[in-house]
């Protein structure tokens, strides 16, 4: 009930916005009760955009070392979510750049003009 509220208000307070998304976090919790998420979106009126599992060794790991998911484990189920989560909204998709470290506290500014690779 608080969670149709909350959309409600999203969608009367924001006209000019777009709608609200559904993002559910911590799903498939051993030992907890859950409304299944069609369920649960289907009372809300909207569809979940990211479902995200529970996976405690991955998250409380990488909590304890103090790492984001992308950082610790990159090919996690959540790190991909994470990742199309964050395309989804901002409406931007682009490859991981890798840029190599310069050997040099001067490689930033000789980089500016093309003297190192």
């Amino acid at each position: 009930r608080n969670a149709k509220n909350l959309v409600e208000l999203a969608k009367h307070n924001r006209k000019n916005d777009n709608p609200p998304k559904l993002i559910i976090n911590m799903a498939k919790m051993p030992k907890r009760q859950e409304i299944p998420v069609d369920e649960f979106a289907g009372h809300l009126g909207i569809e979940p955009i990211a479902v995200i599992d529970f996976d405690c060794e991955n998250f409380s790991k990488a909590s304890t070392n103090g790492m984001m998911i992308e950082e610790f484990a990159a090919k996690a189920r959540a790190a991909e979510q994470f990742r199309e989560l964050a395309y989804i909204l901002t409406n931007k998709r682009q490859e991981l750049k890798v840029e190599p470290v310069p050997s040099s506290g001067l490689g930033p500014l000789l980089s500016k003009f093309k003297i190192m690779g």
